[in-house]
């Protein structure tokens, strides 16, 4: 094994020769001085005796005196003496003295490293050999020379394993010390490097924590901001609701029934601008209804009701609606369709919304030439386009016509005020939410228009919501070879909307006569009845009362609460409720149903520009009305209790006296409770006020039965798509009687979550 030539640094090494060196001084001392005790006893006494211990003298003094500054120096001047005493002495003829030589060997070993131990060897042997040749004249192998070489040989041999095994050992020692304090250093490195990482980390997870935070906040935040805005908008078709039927009615009486006015006849200027003034409220009630749907669609509330559709004949409808509008303009409106174009399954409503807008940007920027419909089919989707010979669009606003509220155009001109700048957004969002795209092609130079391209997917399995995705439906039986459609046996258009939004697949057909159900299941062969009834045991009567007929009901029967006009009239205990804008023609139909018909009327409205326009709506039917009127719901009480009229007209929202509290306190009074009482408001109910208004229970009723499995689907149904309070009941009419499956509270109030 290759030996290291240096053991530690050479501090440590001249350490440890020093601390061998001394002990090796003080006994070389007392060999000294026993030897010149010996030497000079009066038996002992020859002549030149005394050099060699004057040689080990020197060599002492030397080593002691030099031990302090050079160790090495020291350790060479003491084996030097020793070795020149040892000599002399066999010089002189002692046989004793080349054995002397061996110590020189020794010592050699204990103060220096392997090769100076085997050169002091080489040179000690050389030295016996040498002198008894030369002095002595022996033979090198004779026994003179041979036995001391022998010996100083062997303590060479001996002194050099000792030296290399002692040194080795202490080598590995020296490793392994070397070694654990490296692996000390780099565990010391790794428990800083851990240490940082750790505070790394802490800093990272309290930054984590910031920004979880900060995440939470914002969300929260964006989620009251579209709260906000959704609110906003409610708000704003709330508070638009009477101006907006104000301005319409009026203008609309005054440039249609100028005979209203004591037949006092209108300049035809006048007329005209009157003219100007309904187109202009129209346009606000757009712009109103536009911000409505927007509100809708990123509130996630706005639904698509695919159905098979012809896309000719939804373009042909398309350019009927606008060709009117282009007569006074050089303007050709044609179509380019091909003749193998497929049914579409496609909301017809919303895609005909769709072409509508771009249409009508196309008509309003557009002076002459053409406006071109196209349809194309390419692979899994149609395009469709629609270009115009107009203005075309700057290459810098073909990325921001479909932001809210960008015009195309940035004049004020009156025939550039019809749009409000939201038609395209909705666009956008009718075509995505039908799993489409849309985008806008032009040169920007006038005469060569622009092309305005959306596509519609071919598949159904396309079609998105515009919000979360399809919910669980209830399981219905589906005949073969027949479509999907439920018949709603309700003629309000608010409830029809509203299950055609939660049931989006099916067909609704409503209906406001069930007298002859049978007759109409036979006609429209739905997969379901749905019965709009506030109050549960009427079900049960319903169904008793149609099985007595017939025992043709074999689909199921859905009786469930839906809140509507309807409804809120009979929770007030009102004779009509009316939502703004209100019409002349429902004003109308209001005091035809009412017998007798009424002479005295009494409006109440917080509002003078309502409360004025009433009364010219119904001094516009020519009766003779008298019509006295109140500002709040205090003063009306007082006047009705003074001179009770034959009609109460009456808004809900205001000062004082809610309408609320108004309805009560007429309700009390024995002389006032019989007075019809019409409900005209712009009012929007609250979720919480339609629930206390909704029925507590869901009937299901199939007279043929139903499996378990069946069962179970409407009960995994139920629990995946409500979480509101309210009791269920399914019932399961098996022959003449019937079995109810009750779920407890928290599982359903189907109407609460169908709203």
């Amino acid at each position: 094994m290759r030996m290291r030539q240096e053991f530690g640094t050479p501090d440590d090494l001249t350490y440890l020769r020093s601390e061998s060196l001394q002990p090796v001084l003080f006994c070389v001392m007392g060999v000294l001085y026993l030897w010149y005790v010996i030497l000079f006893h009066p038996i002992n006494r020859v002549g030149g005796a005394g050099l060699g211990p004057l040689l080990l003298a020197v060599g002492l003094a030397a080593a002691f005196f030099t031990r302090k500054y050079n160790a090495s120096l020291a350790s060479a001047a003491l084996i030097l003496g020793i070795a020149a005493a040892s000599l002399y002495q066999m010089w002189r003829g002692d046989p004793a003295a080349p054995y002397l030589l061996a110590v020189v060997v020794s010592l050699t070993g204990l103060l220096f490293n392997l090769k100076t131990v085997v050169g002091v060897t080489i040179l000690c042997s050389s030295a016996v050999i040498g002198i008894g040749w030369l002095h002595g004249g022996h033979s090198p192998f004779s026994n003179q020379l041979f036995s001391p070489v022998l010996v100083i040989v062997l303590v060479g041999i001996m002194s050099s394993l000792t030296v290399r095994n002692l040194y080795l050992t202490l080598y590995w020692a020296w490793d392994r010390a070397k070694a654990a304090q490296s692996h000390e250093e780099e565990l010391l490195d790794r428990q800083g490097e851990l240490a940082r990482a750790l505070k790394a980390l802490d800093v990272s997870y309290q930054q984590l924590e910031r920004l979880n935070y900060d995440l939470a906040r914002a969300r929260e935040a964006a989620e009251e901001a579209r709260q906000a805005k959704q609110q906003f908008a409610t708000n704003i078709s709330h508070e638009l609701r009477t101006p907006l039927n104000v301005i319409m009615a009026f203008s609309e009486m005054m440039y249609l029934s100028p005979g209203s006015y004591n037949n006092v006849p209108l300049p035809p200027a006048y007329r005209g601008d009157i003219r100007e003034i309904y187109r202009s409220c129209k346009h606000l009630l757009q712009l109103t209804e536009d911000v409505l749907n927007l509100s809708k669609i990123e509130a996630s509330q706005m639904k698509i009701h695919p159905e098979p559709t012809k896309l000719p004949e939804l373009i042909a409808e398309a350019l009927g609606i606008i060709r009117p509008l282009l007569r006074d303009k050089p303007v050709e409106l044609k179509a380019d369709l091909p003749k193998n174009l497929p049914l579409l399954t496609i909301d017809r409503t919303r895609v005909r919304q769709v072409l509508l807008n771009l249409l009508n940007n196309a008509r309003r920027f557009t002076e002459q030439g053409s406006i071109t419909v196209q349809a194309v089919l390419e692979n899994k989707h149609i395009k469709i386009t629609v270009a115009d010979t107009g203005k075309g669009i700057p290459a810098d606003k073909l990325q921001t016509v479909f932001k809210e509220f960008e015009q195309l155009d940035d004049s004020v001109s009156l025939q550039h005020l019809e749009g409000s700048g939201l038609g395209l957004v909705i666009s956008q969002r009718f075509v995505e939410m039908h799993g489409g795209r849309i985008w806008a092609e032009s040169a920007g130079i006038p005469g060569q228009g622009s092309r305005f391209h959306f596509i519609l997917p071919l598949k159904e399995s396309t079609f998105i919501t515009s919000g979360r995705e399809e919910r669980h439906r209830l399981p219905v039986r589906t005949p073969t070879g027949r479509g999907r459609s439920v018949l709603l046996l309700d003629s309000d258009p608010a409830i029809k909307r509203l299950v055609e939004d939660a049931l989006e697949t099916y067909q609704v057909l409503a209906v406001a006569d069930n007298s002859d159900l049978p007759g109409l299941l036979a006609e429209t062969h739905p997969q379901a009845v749905i019965f709009n009834l506030m109050q549960p045991e009427l079900a049960w009567q319903q169904l008793r009362a149609w099985k007595e007929k017939t025992d043709r009901l074999a689909i199921p029967m859905i009786f469930c609460p839906f809140i509507g006009p309807q409804q809120w009239r009979q929770a007030l205990n009102v004779t009509e409720y009316l939502v703004k804008p209100i019409t002349r023609e429902a004003l109308t139909a209001l005091l035809n149903r009412l017998d007798p018909h009424p002479r005295r009327i009494l409006l109440i409205d917080d509002d003078p520009r309502m409360s004025h326009l009433l009364t010219r709506l119904l001094e516009a039917e020519g009766a003779d009305y008298q019509i006295s009127r109140a500002n709040n719901g205090r003063v009306g009480l007082e006047m009705m209790q003074q001179h009770p009229p034959d009609l109460v007209l009456m808004d809900l929202s205001m000062p004082e006296m809610s309408g609320h509290t108004l309805l009560a306190q007429i309700k009390q009074d024995p002389a006032l409770c019989a007075i019809p009482i019409a409900v005209i408001t712009a009012y929007i109910s609250t979720p919480e006020e339609e629930r206390s208004l909704g029925g507590k229970s869901l009937f299901i009723s199939h007279p043929s039965g139903f499996t378990n499995e069946e069962v179970l689907s409407y009960v995994r149904s139920l629990l995946d798509g409500t979480s509101v309070s309210g009791g269920l009941h399914l019932a399961q009419h098996l022959g003449q009687g019937s079995q109810q499956v009750g779920l407890p509270d928290g599982f359903a109030q189907v109407s609460s979550r169908a709203q």
